[in-house]
C-alpha cells in the first residue's frame, strides 16, 4: 500500500505543470543515449537466454534496491545527508541560467521521480520470464536502438509497458 501511495505522490508531483502529454509514457522515458557499461542491445541479444534473463533481472534488482534506499531515506527520522526540496517548476531561461550545481539538483530530482513512478507501476508479482519477454520484444520492435546501453533498453521498455500494467 505505501508503494502505491507514494508512486502516486510522485506521479502527481511529476504530471504537476506538464499538461498530461498525450505520450504520458514519454515522461519516464529516459533521454540518454549511447553506448556506454557493458552491454548494448546489439551485444545482449547475441548471448544466451539465460544470461539475457539474469542480465534484465539483475537491472530490475538494481531499480528496485534504488526504491529501498528511496524510502528507507523518506523514512528517516533526521534530516538524510544532502537533502534538499526542489519544489517549483522551472522554465527554459531558469534552467539556461542555473548553475551545475541546481541542475546536477534538479536532474536527480526528476530521476527519483521517473524510478519512483516506474516502480510503482510494475505490478507486483510480475516474474523474470515476463522482464525478460518485455525487454526482448522491445529490441526486436526498436533494432535501431539497439546500439544504446542494454540497462537503458530497459527502462525504456519498462517506461513504455509501465502504463499497459495498470
Amino acid at each position: 500500500m505505501r508503494r502505491v501511495v507514494v508512486g502516486t505522490v510522485f506521479f502527481v508531483v511529476l504530471m504537476s505543470g506538464t499538461g498530461l502529454a498525450s505520450d504520458t509514457a514519454s515522461l519516464l522515458r529516459p533521454q540518454l543515449s549511447g553506448d556506454f557499461g557493458f552491454w548494448n542491445g546489439n551485444e545482449i541479444m547475441g548471448q544466451p537466454a539465460l544470461y539475457r534473463a539474469g542480465y534484465f533481472a539483475g537491472v530490475v534488482d538494481a531499480l528496485m534496491a534504488a526504491m529501498g534506499e528511496y524510502a528507507a531515506l523518506a523514512d528517516s527520522t533526521s534530516a538524510p545527508a544532502g537533502a534538499s526540496l526542489l519544489s517549483h517548476r522551472i522554465d527554459d531561461e531558469t534552467w539556461r541560467n542555473a548553475s551545475v550545481e541546481i541542475r546536477q539538483l534538479v536532474a536527480a530530482d526528476l530521476l527519483l521521480k521517473r524510478l519512483v513512478v516506474i516502480n510503482v507501476l510494475i505490478p507486483e508479482g510480475v516474474t523474470t520470464d515476463q522482464v525478460v519477454d518485455l525487454a526482448e520484444q522491445y529490441l526486436r520492435e526498436h533494432p535501431t536502438e539497439r546500439h544504446n546501453n542494454a540497462a537503458l533498453l530497459l527502462w525504456r521498455a519498462l517506461a513504455d509497458a509501465a502504463f499497459k500494467w495498470r
